[in-house]
């Protein structure tokens, strides 16, 4: 006989409920008393034709209704019926029991609160719960994941103390969530097992960007060593899980245009969310502002702040050439809600300063160029080239020369030595001749030998050489204008030397070339600036012309350095060429910790990225610091749950119920719900009365 379980056995008290109309039926049941009447003789006859069906009517009538009382009992009760026994006591796993595998989702969207708890602990519970539930001979094994399998207890074992104790001590991650290779590993461990009866358990919060890699849940075609015979079940919910978090930290320029001086924050939303989010600005650890900004689901939300004129932060050197400028490092934070480890962002941007740039030379192009926006990020000084010694150089970046005729010895020594200890060095011509003897003192900073008198010879568009480094060729991106339409009528021929870079030339004559000088760089253009020498400064070009190679000499990005990174990732800080080699290097982790780093390789490397925050970072004398987040390409703060599941559900607060019924039978409590409204019927039917 097929063995029967009920997962609610004590609802089984009530049972002698059933007997209850039979009881009513003989407690109320009366005699019939005796009346003088004249003839029965036609109501006996009567009496013994209706009686017999009347009776049978009645006790159908009494039968039905205890069915219907013991069959509604028996649901409460929930009754399985039983295909696969639970082992008896000492049998082994090969000789009718079950192999688990109970997989325990750790990933960060686990930490989001339902009823109270996280729901990693909720997760927690339940695999606590199927392990109590699993029989004397039934073995398990506990694997918990993320987008990868993190750890295992093992190999499949009945000892439950060792279970419980690795369950209990899991714990969330910061990665996000990725149901197949933890599939994958259970359903390889279960192929190695003889169990006559194999099971899945998922304790996930059942995300959709958890089935990624399952689509439309076609297990069989996703998982290599999925198996049919395997039953696999999972956690349900019962929540609307939503969610508000900051997907990205960026500087921006007020109104389109000029310095980046506003914090842009992206506010992203999962599920229902309320109108507003409370948002905090914090910089260099303290709070700027705190407001409400508006949000909708399911669209783009921004909000905005504008950065004090002076925000602090920690500058660096002031050698020639040298990195200026400050640190801006804080993070965007909103209120707390259910999910609370994606409602900080930290950033961390390296701003330089403005360089200086000093211009030998009153030209008339140069100074209406660098009133433009373009090179308003550029500090310009003029000054007459009969001057220069009155000048200090090591407060300027870079030096564009053209008066460079007559110059004395010393002043050029002074020029040399400002370029070999990092500046940067911009020749060019003044209309008119420069004397052999002027070329023979610069001969060793000029990129090649130069012609004793210039050319004149038309020159029809300028071309991008091949010697251009290629991250220079893309950050200049002079190709994005009419090249074509510049002209040069005058110029001196070079030939360039060993080291040297050409940079833009025009019927194979080089017009723009750099080479390194000691710690700096030099660039020369064989052409004046001037209309009768060439029209470029008439040129959209000139400005970006001009910007590209004031930024290569002064080693000068316009662009804002985001130091930040993805939790897990390696932090890496290389150091300019030519630049001196740290001695050494100190990483501050946000909990305080603090880590000696050994540059090397022309880098900083650095590992131990496993909190989120704000990590300082101290190299010899100068403080910075880095930024470590999630990473939102997973897409774990979207909380969406995958609909269908690819599996039966296991209810959280019936849990025990469930996995019995899923394990070891299958459930009966709807055929006792069917049978009752049945009876119901059938006792309606009964006692109807024809009018």
């Amino acid at each position: 006989m097929t063995p029967v379980s009920f997962l609610s056995p004590a609802f089984l008290w009530a049972a002698p409920l059933a007997l209850a109309p039979f009881l009513i039926h003989l407690l109320f049941l009366s005699r019939a008393r005796k009346l003088p009447f004249s003839d029965l003789t036609f109501l006996r006859e009567v009496y013994r034709r209706v009686m017999p069906r009347s009776r049978l009517m009645q006790w159908l009538t009494l039968l039905v209704r205890c069915l219907l009382l013991l069959f509604l009992i028996l649901g409460f009760s929930r009754p399985v019926l039983h295909w696969a026994q639970a082992p008896s006591k000492g049998a082994a796993a090969d000789e009718g029991g079950v192999d688990v595998v109970i997989l325990l989702d750790a990933s960060y969207s686990m930490g989001y609160v339902y009823q109270g708890k996280a729901k990693f602990l909720w997760a927690q519970r339940s695999a606590l719960e199927i392990l109590k539930q699993l029989g004397d001979g039934d073995r398990s094994l506990v694997m918990t994941f993320s987008d990868r399998l993190e750890s295992a207890s093992g190999d499949f074992t009945s000892r439950r103390e060792d279970l419980k104790a690795f369950v209990e001590k899991a714990a969330v991650n910061l990665r996000p969530t990725d149901l197949a290779p933890a599939l994958e590993a259970a359903y390889s461990a279960l192929s190695k097992s003889r169990a006559s009866n194999k099971a899945i358990a998922v304790l996930s919060d059942n995300a959709a960007h958890a089935f990624r890699n399952l689509p439309e849940g076609k297990l069989g075609e996703a998982l290599a060593a999925f198996d049919p015979k395997v039953k696999l079940a999972g956690l349900a919910w019962e929540d609307s899980p939503k969610n508000v978090y900051v997907g990205e930290v960026r500087l921006a320029a007020a109104d389109g245009g000029g310095a980046k001086n506003t914090l842009l924050a992206e506010l992203r939303t999962s599920g229902a969310v309320e109108p507003y989010a409370e948002i905090k600005w914090w910089l260099n650890g303290r709070l700027l502002a705190r407001e409400r900004a508006p949000i909708k689901a399911a669209a783009r939300n921004e909000a905005s702040y504008r950065l004090p004129e002076a925000p602090g932060g920690a500058g660096t050197g002031d050698r020639p050439g040298g990195e200026r400028g400050r640190l801006l490092a804080g993070k965007v934070e909103l209120q707390k809600d259910a999910l609370k480890l994606d409602d900080a962002r930290y950033f961390a941007y390296k701003l330089q300063s403005a360089p200086r740039v000093l211009c030998a030379g009153n030209n008339f192009f140069l100074k209406r160029a660098f009133g433009t926006d373009t090179l308003a990020l550029f500090q310009a000084d003029f000054v007459d080239p009969r001057r220069l010694d009155e000048v200090d150089l090591k407060r300027y970046e870079a030096l564009l020369l053209s008066g460079w005729r007559d110059m004395s010895a010393e002043t050029a020594a002074r020029i040399k030595n400002f370029v070999h200890q990092g500046g940067g060095l911009w020749l060019y011509f003044l209309p008119g001749d420069v004397r052999e003897k002027d070329m023979r003192l610069w001969e060793d900073v000029l990129p090649g030998i130069l012609s004793a008198i210039p050319r004149r010879s038309k020159l029809s568009g300028l071309v991008l050489a091949e010697q251009m480094p290629g991250g220079l060729r893309g950050r200049l991106a002079w190709d994005g204008f009419e090249l074509q339409n510049v002209e040069v009528r005058q110029f001196y021929h070079l030939e360039p030397v060993e080291g040297t870079a050409v940079w833009l030339k025009s019927q194979d004559e080089a017009l723009l070339a750099s080479r390194p000088y000691g710690a700096g760089k030099v660039i020369l253009w064989t052409s004046a600036l001037d209309p009768s020498w060439t029209n470029l400064p008439m040129k959209p070009v000139f400005t970006a012309w001009l910007l590209g190679g004031l930024s290569h000499l002064s080693n000068f990005n316009p662009e804002e350095k985001s130091e930040s990174i993805f939790y897990g990732e390696a932090f890496i800080r290389p150091w300019a060429p030519g630049a001196r080699s740290p001695k050494r290097a100190e990483v501050e982790s946000p909990s305080g910790k603090r880590y000696a780093v050994v540059p090397e390789g022309g880098q900083i490397q650095f590992f131990q990225t496993d909190e989120l925050g704000l990590y300082r970072l101290r190299v010899d004398d100068e403080t910075s610091a880095f930024a470590v987040n999630l990473n939102p390409a997973g897409g774990e703060s979207r909380l969406e749950r995958q609909d269908p599941l690819p599996w039966p559900s296991l209810r959280l607060h019936m849990l025990a119920e469930d996995w019995k019924a899923f394990l070891y039978g299958r459930p009966l409590r709807n055929a006792c719900v069917g049978l009752v409204l049945f009876l119901f019927l059938a006792e309606m039917a009964l006692t109807y009365k024809k009018s």
